[in-house]
């Protein structure tokens, strides 16, 4: 659970209380948007976890 205006504490999508916009995915350490009506709070609805999917090339 996250409130709009604080820090995200895990990377994943999240979902407004109010059901009123669909899941964004929000970076951790990003702030928590506002919501279809403004403030409000934030259920973790799908961490992502781990490694890459897709590893980046090489540089």
């Amino acid at each position: 659970m996250a409130k709009t205006g604080f820090h995200c504490p895990a990377n994943g999508f999240w979902r407004p209380e109010d059901r009123s916009v669909e899941p964004v995915f929000v970076f951790e350490g990003s702030i928590m948007p506002a919501g279809g009506r403004g403030s409000t709070v934030w259920y973790l609805e799908d961490a992502a976890f781990g490694p890459p999917e897709y590893p980046l090339p090489a540089q």
